[in-house]
C-alpha cells in the first residue's frame, strides 16, 4: 500500500470536502481517504498495483478542484505536477446538509401525523386525503430515504464497494433500507400476503424516516461543534520566514494513519451479525411455519432492532456536547475525532521552550572573543539583536530585550533565513550575522581566528552556564566566531503540579527539546520527567513521536503532543492528538488538533479529563442505544409467538427506538455538568 497527501489549492468547505472524498473513493484501487477542509489537505491510501497518484490527482481535477501531491517520504519534495485541467465546480452536485436535515424533519413530521391516521383508521378532516393513504406516505418515505439520506447511502455504498469496509452509515442504510423496503413492498402487495399477520394498516414508515433524520441531526451537531475554528491560523503555511516547516508538517499529517471512530469499528460486527440473524429468522419461519411473509416480517424486525437508531447519535451527541463544554473552558477543538482519541491517550509528550517554560527568557551572560572583539560588546549585541528581531523563537526576544535595555538601535536585516530549531542568519550593515546552537554553527564550518586556548575558554563558559540550566548560543560575524551568549527561561509556575497530576492519571510523560542534555537535565529532574530526548530539530521531534507510536508493548501507544513553537508543528501533526497552548505560534496551531486558550498549563489536565469523560460517555451511549433493542430482538424473531402469541409490531419497534434515544439524550446531557 502507498500513502499520499494532496494539497487542495482551492477554498473548500465541508460539502466540497465530502464531494472530493467521494470522488477519490471512486478511483479503483483507493483503499481509504480523508479530506480536512480546514487544512485543505486530503490523505489517500491506495494500492500501487491498481492505481497511481497521478490518476487520483486527475480524478480530483476532473471533478472541478485543483490538487498537488505532498510526498510523505521524500524529505525535500518539489510540489508535484498539478493538472492544468480545471473544470467548473458545478460539475459536482455536493449535498447541502442543512437542506437535507430540514427536509427530513419536515417530511418526518408530515409522515408521523399521516401514519397515525393510517394506523388507527381515524381519518383526519384537516389533513389532505393523500397524506393519510399508504401510497402518499410511501412517496414521503421515498423522498426521505433517497433524497434526505442520499449522502449516507452513497457513503455506505462507496465504503463497502471501494474500501471493502463497513461504517456507521452502512449500519443506518441497512436498518432503514430494510424497514423502508418491507413497508413499501407491503404497501403495494397487501392483498397478496397473509392479512391476518400484517396488513397495510400496520404501515409505519416513520421508523426508518426518524432514524435518518436523527442521524443527519447528529452529523450536523458535530459539524457545528467544530466549524468555529478560524481559518486565519492556517495562513502560516503560506509564509516564506515558514514554507519548509509547513511542507514538513503537511507531509507528516498526510502520513498519519487516520483513527477510526468507535461507532465505525462496531458497525462491521453489528451489520454482519444482524444480517445473519435476519437470514436465520426468515429461514426458520419459512421451514417451520411455512410462512414466508411472516418470516420476512420477523427478519426485517431483527434488522431494524439490531441496528438501532440511537447509535447514530451515541457518538455525535457526546462529541458535540463535549466540544461545546471544552470551548466554554477555553479548549478549542479543531476536528471532530480528536476529542474521542484524546480519551485513549496514554503517553503525553512536551516541548520545552514556551510550554514547560514561560518563553520569557532573559540574557544572563555575554562574552565576546577576546582577541578580536574585546571592547566591542555593544556593537556585537546590536548586530545580534537586529537579526534576532526577525526571528519568532522565544529566545530571540531575550536578545532584543537586552539590546533595548542598552538603548541600542536595531538595524535593517536583509537576506534573513531561519533554520527553525537551530539558528538564523542575515545581512546587517553589510556583515553576515549568524546566531545558533554550537552544533549548527559547527555544521556551517565557520572559520575561527581563535587560538586553541581562547576557544577552550568559551567552551568552558558554555559548560558552566549549561550546568545551571542556561541555553547558550554562538554568534558569528562574517563567518568568524564573535562570542557566546547565555540565556535562562523560567519554569512555568504550574508545570510541576500539572505533570504530577498527569502521572497520577496514568500517563507517561516525555520531554523533547532542541537543547542539549546539560541544560535540560536539571529541568527534567525538577519536573519529575524521566524520559528526555535532546538536540532535536523539527523533523527529529516528529520522528521521536512516530517511534513512540510504533514501539508499543501490549496496549497501543496513543500519543498526545503539547507544543507552542513553530519547530513543534511537525511533531504536533505526527501525534495522535496535537495540543497547542495559548501562546502558540500560528504554525503550531495549524499542526495541532486542539488549542488550549487559557494561560494556565493546568488546563491540560482538564483537557485530558474531558477527553476521557467524553470517550466514557460515548461507550455508555452505545450501550444504552442497544439495550432496549436487544431486549426486543427475541420478540422480533418470533420466538415468543408459540408461547404467548407475541410478534413484532411497529409499536414495539418505535417504543424500543424512542426508549434508546431518550436514554442516549439523558446520558449525553450529563457531559454538560463537567466542571473541569
Amino acid at each position: 500500500m502507498e500513502r499520499i497527501g494532496l494539497k487542495l489549492e482551492d477554498s473548500i468547505g465541508t460539502a466540497c470536502a465530502t464531494a472530493i472524498e467521494r470522488t477519490i473513493d471512486c478511483v479503483p484501487g483507493v483503499v481509504e481517504s480523508q479530506v480536512n477542509f480546514e487544512l485543505k489537505l486530503a490523505t489517500v491510501r491506495y494500492d500501487r498495483h491498481t492505481t497511481t497518484a497521478e490518476a487520483i490527482i486527475q480524478a480530483v481535477t476532473t471533478a472541478g478542484y485543483q490538487a498537488t501531491s505532498i510526498d510523505p517520504i521524500d524529505p525535500d519534495p518539489a510540489p508535484a505536477r498539478a493538472s492544468s485541467l480545471v473544470l467548473n465546480r458545478s460539475s459536482i452536485a455536493a449535498p447541502n446538509y442543512q437542506i437535507e436535515l430540514c427536509g427530513a424533519i419536515v417530511l418526518c413530521l408530515l409522515l408521523a401525523i399521516g401514519s397515525q391516521a393510517t394506523i388507527g383508521d381515524r381519518p383526519l378532516s384537516w389533513m389532505p386525503a393523500w397524506l393519510q393513504q399508504p401510497i402518499g406516505q410511501s412517496i414521503l418515505a421515498t423522498l426521505i430515504q433517497f433524497w434526505c439520506g442520499r449522502s449516507m447511502l452513497i457513503d455506505a455504498v462507496q465504503t463497502a464497494w471501494y474500501r471493502r469496509q463497513i461504517n456507521l452509515n452502512t449500519l443506518v442504510a441497512v436498518s432503514t433500507g430494510a424497514a423502508y423496503g418491507y413497508f413499501l413492498f407491503d404497501t403495494f402487495t397487501a392483498t397478496t400476503i397473509a392479512l391476518e399477520r400484517h396488513s397495510q394498516f400496520d404501515l409505519y414508515y416513520p421508523i426508518s424516516a426518524i432514524t435518518i433524520a436523527l442521524t443527519l441531526w447528529g452529523h450536523q451537531l458535530e459539524r457545528q461543534a467544530t466549524a468555529k475554528m478560524g481559518s486565519g491560523m492556517r495562513q502560516a503555511h503560506d509564509r516564506p520566514i515558514f514554507a519548509q516547516i509547513g511542507q514538513l508538517s503537511d507531509r507528516l499529517y498526510a502520513d498519519k494513519v487516520p483513527t477510526q471512530r468507535r461507532a465505525d469499528r462496531l458497525a462491521t460486527p453489528i451489520v454482519l451479525l444482524s444480517i445473519g440473524m435476519a437470514i436465520v429468522t426468515i429461514s426458520l419461519w419459512s421451514i417451520l411455519n411455512s410462512s414466508l411473509s411472516v418470516g420476512v416480517m420477523a427478519g426485517v424486525g431483527v434488522l431494524m432492532l439490531a441496528c438501532p437508531a440511537g447509535i447514530g447519535l451515541a457518538t455525535s451527541l457526546a462529541i458535540a456536547i463535549g466540544t461545546r463544554k471544552g470551548r466554554s473552558l477555553g479548549i478549542v477543538i479543531h476536528n471532530r475525532i480528536s476529542l474521542e482519541v484524546l480519551g485513549r491517550v496514554n503517553t503525553i509528550v512536551f516541548a520545552k521552550t514556551g510550554t514547560l517554560t514561560t518563553g520569557r527568557a532573559i540574557v544572563t551572560n555575554f562574552i565576546p572573543v577576546v582577541d578580536k572583539y574585546h571592547g566591542n560588546e555593544l556593537a556585537i549585541l546590536q548586530l545580534a539583536a537586529s537579526l534576532a528581531d526577525r526571528s519568532h523563537h522565544p529566545l530571540a526576544s531575550a536578545i532584543v530585550k537586552r539590546a533595548k535595555e542598552q538603548k541600542l538601535a536595531l538595524q535593517p536585516v536583509t537576506q534573513f533565513q531561519e533554520n527553525i530549531g537551530n539558528g538564523a542568519s542575515g545581512i546587517v550593515n553589510r556583515q553576515l550575522i549568524q546566531i545558533g546552537t554550537s552544533a549548527w554553527i559547527d555544521s556551517l564550518q565557520i572559520a575561527t581566528v581563535l587560538q586553541a586556548a581562547n576557544h577552550q575558554i568559551l567552551t568552558n563558559y558554555q559548560q558552566q552556564w549549561e550546568a545551571v540550566g542556561n541555553t547558550v548560543l554562538w554568534i558569528a560575524i562574517d563567518r568568524e566566531i564573535a562570542g557566546i551568549i547565555g540565556m535562562s527561561d523560567e519554569i512555568e509556575p504550574t508545570a510541576s503540579a500539572t505533570i504530577s497530576r498527569l502521572k497520577q492519571l496514568g500517563l507517561e510523560v516525555v520531554l523533547l527539546t532542541g537543547d542539549i542534555l546539560a541544560n535540560t537535565d536539571a529541568l527534567a529532574q525538577h519536573l519529575g520527567i524521566d524520559r528526555v530526548f535532546t538536540q532535536l530539530d523539527p523533523q527529529g521531534k516528529a520522528q521521536i513521536i512516530k517511534t513512540l507510536q510504533s514501539t508499543a508493548i501490549g496496549q497501543p501507544t496513543i500519543v498526545a503532543m503539547v507544543g507552542s513553537g513553530s519547530d513543534d508543528a511537525p511533531a504536533l501533526a505526527q501525534a495522535d492528538v496535537g495540543i497547542a497552548i495559548h501562546a502558540a505560534t500560528a504554525m503550531a496551531i495549524a499542526g495541532s488538533d486542539l488549542t488550549i486558550m487559557t494561560p494556565d498549563l493546568a488546563a491540560l489536565v482538564t483537557t485530558i479529563r474531558l477527553g476521557r469523560l467524553t470517550l466514557t460517555n460515548i461507550n455508555q451511549n452505545l450501550l444504552l442505544a442497544f439495550i432496549p433493542n436487544i431486549i426486543c430482538i427475541p420478540i422480533a424473531t418470533g420466538i415468543l409467538e408459540p408461547v404467548c402469541g407475541w410478534m413484532l409490531t411497529p409499536a414495539i419497534v418505535s417504543g424500543a427506538t424512542i426508549l434508546s434515544l431518550v436514554a442516549v439524550f439523558v446520558n449525553a446531557a450529563r457531559l454538560s455538568r463537567f466542571k473541569g
